[in-house]
C-alpha cells in the first residue's frame, strides 16, 4: 500500500534539491557575469599590479580568517543534526555557543589584522607609491572577512532548513553591492583603492543584515540568548572546527599560495597578470563547489536519520552529476584559451594561454572529487583529511617556491599546484572516502576517469574549432561554445547516462515544476 505522506516527502525533497541546485547555478551565472565584466574593468582602471593587490588582500584575509572558518563551518552540521532529531534545546545551545564564541574569536582576529596591516610590506610587494592605499585595502577586506565568518552561525538557519536558494540570494547581493559601488565610484572619477575597500565592506554589511533577517524568519526557535551558551557545546564545535580550520589552511595553501609566491618572486605587475588569468580557475572552482554543495544539507539530514544507504545513493548521484557537467566548461575554456584571454583581458594576455590550459584541465579530476568531501563532513571524519591536506599543502607551497626559482619561472609555480593537488585527489581522496563509507573505490576511480576523458574530448574539439575559425568576438565564441554544448548534452543524454538515470531526471524535473505550480496556485 502506498504511503502518501512518504511520497509527498520524497517529492518535496527532490523539488528542494532542484531548487537549491538551480539557485546555485543561478548564483554562479551571476558571479560569472560580474566576473567577466569586473575583472577587466579593474585591470583597466587599477592596472595589473593594482588588481593583483585586490586578490592578494582577499587571500590574506582568508588566511587570517582560518581562526574562525572551521569553527563556524561546524555550526551548520551540529544545528542541522539536532534540528533533524527534534532536539531543539541542543540546537539552541550549539547556535548560541557559536555566536558568542565567534564574537570573542572575531576580536582576536581584528587584533591580528591590525598587526598585519601595519606590516603589509613584509607580506606583499605593493605597486610603487601605493603602500598606504594597499594598507586600507587589506584592512577593509579583513573587516569584511570578520563579518562573513561571524555571520556563519546565523546562516545555519538556511542550511538546516535546506534553503540554499535564499543564502545564494544573499551571496549575490553581496557581490552586486561590492561591484556596483566600485563601478559607480570609478565612473565619478574616484579611481583609488579606497573605493574598492568601501565596496567590499558595503557588500559584507548588506549580506550580514540579510542573513540575520533570514535567521529570524526561518528559525525563530533558535533564540539568541547568552544564557544558552554551553562550554560543552563550544568545545565540541572547537573540536570539529579545529580540523575544519586545519583542512581550510591546507586547501588555501593548495589554491592560493601561488598568488603570494608569484608576487614575491616576480613583482606586483607579473603577480597581477597571473592573478587575472587565474580568476577563471577560481570561477570553475566556484562552479564545482556550488554543484556539490547543493547536496550538502540532504546528505547531513540522511546521516542524522541513520540512513547510510540513502546517504551513499545521494553521494553517488552528486558524483555522477559532477562527472557529466564539469567537462563541458573546463574543456571549452582550455580549448579556446587564447581566444578567451584576447577577448576578455586584451591581446597582451594571449601569451598566457598556456597558463589557462594548465590551470583548468586538471580540474576535471580535482573538482569531480568535491562531493566526496561531503561524506567526511556528514560522518564527522574530518581529522585525517585535515592533516593530509595541511601536510600536502605545505609541500605544495615549498614546491612552488622551489620550481619558481628555476628556469621554469612562473610556469613552475603553476605546475607545482597542479602536481600537489592532483596527487592528493587521485590517491588519498577516493581511498579515504571508500574507507569511510565501506564501499569499493573502483566506482569512484571510474568516475574520475570518465570526467578526465570527457574533458579531453571537449578540449581537443574546442581547440580544433579555435584553430580553424577566426574567433574575433564574443558572439562567435558564444556560438561555437553553444554548438559544442548542444552536441555534448545530446551525447550524454542519449548515449552515456542509463535509462534509470533518464527516468530519475525526468521525474525530478516534473516534481520541481509541479511544486512551483502548486505554490503559484495557492500563493505560498
Amino acid at each position: 500500500m502506498s504511503n502518501p505522506v512518504g511520497e509527498q516527502t520524497m517529492r518535496t525533497g527532490r523539488s528542494r534539491l532542484l531548487a537549491n541546485f538551480g539557485s546555485n547555478l543561478g548564483l554562479l551565472g551571476a558571479n560569472l557575469a560580474i566576473g567577466i565584466f569586473f575583472t577587466p574593468f579593474l585591470v583597466r582602471h587599477l592596472g595589473a599590479g593594482g588588481y593583483g593587490m585586490v586578490l592578494l588582500a582577499n587571500t590574506a584575509a582568508l588566511y587570517l580568517g582560518l581562526l574562525l572558518t572551521g569553527f563556524n563551518s561546524a555550526v551548520g552540521r551540529y544545528v542541522t543534526v539536532e534540528m533533524g532529531r527534534g532536539e531543539i534545546d541542543k540546537a539552541r545551545q550549539y547556535f548560541n555557543s557559536a555566536v558568542f564564541g565567534g564574537l570573542a574569536a572575531g576580536c582576536l582576529l581584528a587584533v591580528l589584522g591590525v598587526i598585519v596591516c601595519f606590516h603589509i610590506e613584509a607580506l606583499v610587494r605593493a605597486p610603487a607609491g601605493r603602500l598606504a592605499e594597499t594598507r586600507w585595502l587589506f584592512a577593509a577586506t579583513l573587516a569584511a572577512t570578520i563579518l562573513g565568518t561571524m555571520r556563519t552561525a546565523f546562516s545555519a538557519s538556511t542550511y538546516c532548513r535546506n534553503r540554499l536558494d535564499l543564502s545564494n540570494g544573499v551571496g549575490l547581493l553581496d557581490k552586486v553591492t561590492s561591484a556596483g559601488w566600485v563601478v559607480i565610484a570609478f565612473a565619478l572619477g574616484a579611481i583609488v583603492f579606497d573605493q574598492v575597500a568601501i565596496g567590499i565592506v558595503a557588500g559584507a554589511l548588506v549580506s550580514t543584515v540579510l542573513t540575520i533577517f533570514l535567521w529570524k524568519k526561518l528559525t525563530p526557535e533558535l533564540e539568541l540568548k547568552a544564557s544558552q551558551f554551553r562550554w560543552t557545546a563550544f568545545r565540541e564545535l572547537l573540536s570539529t572546527g579545529l580540523w575544519g580550520s586545519v583542512n581550510a589552511a591546507g586547501s588555501l595553501l593548495f589554491l592560493s599560495v601561488d598568488l603570494i609566491v608569484v608576487n614575491r618572486l616576480f613583482g606586483a605587475e607579473s603577480g597581477g597578470r597571473y592573478a587575472a588569468v587565474m580568476q577563471i580557475t577560481a570561477v570553475l572552482r566556484s562552479v564545482g563547489a556550488a554543484l556539490s554543495g547543493a547536496f550538502g544539507p540532504t546528505i547531513v539530514h540522511l546521516h542524522a536519520r541513520g540512513d547510510l544507504e540513502g546517504l551513499l545513493a545521494r553521494l553517488m548521484t552528486a558524483i555522477r552529476i559532477m562527472r557529466f557537467l564539469l567537462p563541458l566548461p573546463i574543456g571549452i575554456l582550455a580549448g579556446f584559451s587564447n581566444d578567451i584571454l584576447a577577448l576578455w583581458l586584451g591581446n597582451d594576455f594571449t601569451s598566457m594561454g598556456w597558463l589557462l590550459i594548465l590551470s583548468t584541465l586538471h580540474l576535471s579530476v580535482n573538482l569531480a572529487v568535491l562531493p566526496m568531501f561531503l561524506a567526511w563532513t556528514a560522518t564527522n571524519h574530518v581529522k585525517t583529511p585535515a592533516l593530509v591536506t595541511l601536510a600536502m599543502g605545505i609541500g605544495s607551497a615549498a614546491l612552488a617556491i622551489a620550481l619558481g626559482r628555476t628556469t621554469l619561472g612562473i610556469a613552475g609555480v603553476a605546475v607545482a599546484g597542479v602536481i600537489s593537488l592532483s596527487a592528493k585527489n587521485l590517491i588519498f581522496t577516493p581511498l579515504y572516502t571508500a574507507h569511510v563509507l565501506d564501499v569499493s573505490c573502483r566506482k569512484l576511480y571510474a568516475t574520475l576517469f570518465h570526467s578526465a576523458f570527457a574533458t579531453m574530448v571537449v578540449a581537443v574539439t574546442s581547440g580544433i574549432i579555435s584553430h580553424l575559425t577566426n574567433i574575433n568576438g564574443f558572439v562567435r565564441l558564444a556560438t561555437a561554445a553553444t554548438l559544442i554544448g548542444v552536441v555534448y548534452v545530446a551525447v550524454v543524454i542519449l548515449c552515456v547516462i542509463t535509462e534509470a538515470e533518464r527516468t530519475k531526471l525526468r521525474h525530478a524535473c516534473q516534481a520541481f515544476f509541479n511544486e512551483r505550480k502548486r505554490k503559484a496556485l495557492y500563493g505560498e
